[in-house]
């Protein structure tokens, strides 16, 4: 007898164990879901390089964006001149801000997103160089001079200096 109750007793704890294995390997993807993770940094997507047929890439732009664009208003120049300031705007939001805009967008949808971003005066200084450069740009149809010099002083304020 003692023989057999050893050998029941060894199968006995076979079968716990095997019952115990597949418990665990049952339950292990639950528990494993409950453990919080540790994600990697997310890579940023390279956002677009041209939008509205502007160079936005930031090697593109001026040192002194605010000062380049003043100049070109003096000479006259004030469709270049609003270019230059709404495509270094859009180059410091997707550098700096890390707004992603997408080659698709239209200006309406990179100023929401822009207001969602930034609320406040740099979203308000924003929706004023859309609206500019879309009259000046499609409407021909440009701002007086002292607006333009206005946005040119106003743009290293709102945008952190050059880009």
């Amino acid at each position: 007898w003692p023989a057999l109750i050893a050998k029941l007793g060894e199968i006995l704890l076979w079968v716990l164990a095997a019952v115990l294995i597949v418990y665990v390997l049952f339950r292990l993807p639950e528990w494993l879901a409950r453990l919080p993770r540790r994600r990697a940094p997310r890579r940023a997507r390279p956002g677009p390089t041209v939008l509205f047929g502007m160079d936005v890439r930031a090697e593109s732009l001026p040192d002194d964006v605010g000062a380049e664009a003043l100049a070109l208003a003096e000479r006259g120049q004030v469709r270049a001149a609003l270019g230059l300031l709404y495509r270094a705007s859009l180059a410091v939001l997707m550098d700096r801000e890390r707004i992603e805009f997408h080659e698709s967008f239209t200006e309406g949808e990179c100023l929401r997103l822009v207001q969602a971003a930034r609320p406040g005066s740099g979203a308000e200084f924003f929706r004023r160089l859309t609206g500019d450069w879309q009259r000046a740009a499609y409407g021909h149809l440009p701002p007086a001079p002292e607006a333009v010099r206005e946005l040119c002083n106003a743009w290293a304020r709102h945008f952190g200096g050059p880009a």
